[in-house]
C-alpha cells in the first residue's frame, strides 16, 4: 500500500516585528537564505553515499537520489533502510531461503518526496511517500532541523501534517463512494445491520453497492469536519471500532482516490494510490509517473494555502 502525506512548512522567528502570529519568514528570504536552496544543499550533502545513523533506538541508513528541480520545486527519492539484526531473505513463492542477511545488511526502500516553496510566501508544502504505513518523515525532519539550525543560527522549521479540507472540497462534496474497505476486521453481531445499510460485503471485507456500477452514496455523507457531520458518519465510527482501518474508494470526474476514514479525525490526512493512478514496476512506483500524480495533489493543496 502506497500513500502520499502532505505537510506545511513555516519558519517562526521571535525577533521579527509584529504580533506573534505574524512572525513567520517568507521562505525564500530567511535571513537572506532560501529554504528551497537550503533543502537542496541538505539533500545533495546526503547524495551519492548512504549515511548511517546509529543511536539507542534505531540503526538506519539513508541517502537522497534522483534529485530534480523545476521552478520552485525539488523532488526525488529518499532511500532508507534499517540494519543491526541478522536474518534471512526468503522467496515467498517457493518458500526457500535466498540468502542470509548479516547484521550490517539493510533492506533499502525508495520513498518519493516533493518540496514546493513559492516565492514571497510564508508557507511551503512538503509531500512525503509512505509504504505500508512506514515513511521517513521523522528521520528526515531530525536531520534537516540540525542542518537548518546551523545555517540560520538556531531557527527551526515547523513541519506539520496538513488536513486540507478546503483544497479537496469538490471531492468531499461531489465524489461518489465506490466501495468501503475494512482491514483487519473483527466481526460482531451489529455488523450485519451496518453492512445491509451500506451494501453487500465480499469475502475480502469490501463493501460494494448491490447494483453493478452503482455507488454507496456521497463521500460527503461519510465525512466529519469541524462544521459538518455526514448522515452516514455514525456507521463509519462503528466500523472503525471493529477494524484496523476503514477506507473509502471514491470517484469524481472520472478519477478515483482512496481515503482513510478515522473516527477521531477528518479523512484527508493522506492519499493512497495504486497502479490505477501511478505506473508500477514490481510494486515500486515509477518516479515521473508518481511525480505527475503528486504535482496534481500539491496543486489541489495550493488552492487552500496560497
Amino acid at each position: 500500500m502506497h500513500s502520499l502525506t502532505p505537510y506545511t512548512i513555516r519558519v517562526y522567528d521571535k525577533t521579527l516585528p509584529g504580533k506573534r502570529e505574524q512572525r513567520y519568514h517568507e521562505l525564500d528570504d530567511i535571513r537572506k537564505l532560501d529554504f528551497l536552496a537550503l533543502f537542496d544543499e541538505f539533500a545533495k550533502s546526503n547524495n551519492g553515499q548512504y549515511k548511517n545513523i546509529h543511536n539507542e533506538t534505531s540503526q538506519i541508513t539513508i541517502q537522497f537520489t534522483g534529485l530534480s528541480k523545476a521552478n520552485r520545486s525539488l523532488y526525488g527519492w529518499i532511500e532508507h533502510g534499517e540494519y543491526g539484526i541478522k536474518g534471512k531473505v526468503v522467496n515467498v513463492t517457493s518458500g526457500k531461503k535466498m540468502y542470509d542477511k548479516k547484521k550490517d545488511d539493510s533492506d533499502i526502500h525508495k520513498y518519493y518526496f516533493n518540496l514546493r516553496i513559492p516565492a514571497n510566501e510564508t508557507k511551503g508544502i512538503l509531500v512525503l511517500h509512505s509504504i505500508h504505513g512506514h515513511g521517513v518523515k521523522g528521520v528526515v525532519e531530525d536531520l534537516f532541523k540540525t542542518f537548518f539550525q546551523q545555517k540560520t543560527i538556531n531557527l527551526r522549521p515547523k513541519i506539520n501534517p496538513f488536513a486540507y479540507e478546503k483544497a479537496v472540497e469538490d471531492w468531499m462534496k461531489n465524489a461518489k463512494v465506490k466501495e468501503l474497505r475494512l482491514s483487519k476486521f473483527t466481526p460482531k453481531t451489529e455488523i450485519t445491520d451496518i453492512v445491509e445499510q451500506l451494501g453487500e460485503s465480499t469475502t475480502e471485507i469490501i463493501c460494494k453497492p448491490k447494483k453493478k456500477g452503482g455507488f454507496l452514496g456521497s463521500f460527503w455523507d461519510l465525512n466529519k469536519t469541524k462544521k459538518h457531520t455526514g448522515k452516514n458518519r455514525q456507521a463509519v465510527d462503528i466500523l472503525d471500532d471493529l477494524c484496523h482501518t476503514v477506507k473509502a474508494v471514491v470517484e469524481y470526474q472520472g478519477k478515483k482516490r482512496v481515503f482513510s476514514l478515522a473516527a477521531d479525525q477528518t479523512p484527508i490526512s493522506s492519499i493512497e494510490f495504486s497502479e490505477e493512478d501511478v505506473e508500477m514496476d514490481e510494486g515500486q512506483p515509477a518516479l515521473e509517473s508518481l511525480h505527475v500524480f503528486a504535482e496534481g495533489l500539491i496543486d489541489d493543496i495550493s488552492k487552500d494555502i496560497f
